[in-house]
């Protein structure tokens, strides 16, 4: 919602505030998270670039980015660019980003971001009954 809500091309209100969309998908195993919005074509190549650049990192490098990008943030009173919220979502999830473009014409494109959030497996007392202990 962040994204949309800061990075739209389309704004609404005396607030400007962006236009797009949310999406949460429900599976057995899973939800899948989906934001899309208008986007500058000058602004697609970054967006993909820093993306791809959060979904190349590990555990450790990506807690780590995200402190420099959220101390950056802070004393250069950035609140946007930053893009703490794909960083966060990628480590809250442990999943990567999907990017999509859509090219709309020479000016815009529509862009969507979906990350796989996976349920937390539930262990019944029925699994732990059927769990084979091995001693050695």
């Amino acid at each position: 919602a962040q994204n949309v809500h800061t990075h739209s091309a389309e704004k609404q209100g005396t607030k400007h505030r962006g236009i797009g969309i949310l999406s949460i998908t429900e599976t057995s195993d899973y939800y899948l998270l989906s934001s899309g919005n208008k986007i500058q074509n000058n602004k697609v190549t970054s967006v993909i670039e820093r993306c791809n650049h959060i979904n190349s990192l590990d555990k450790e490098a990506l807690r780590a980015f995200y402190r420099s990008e959220r101390t950056v943030s802070f004393h250069l009173k950035r609140t946007k660019g930053a893009y703490l919220g794909f960083i966060d979502m990628v480590r809250r999830s442990q999943n990567p980003l999907k990017v999509q473009v859509d090219e709309i014409d020479e000016e815009t494109s529509f862009l969507s971001i979906t990350v796989k959030v996976n349920k937390p497996t539930i262990h019944t007392k029925e699994d732990k009954q059927n769990t084979l202990s091995i001693s050695a």
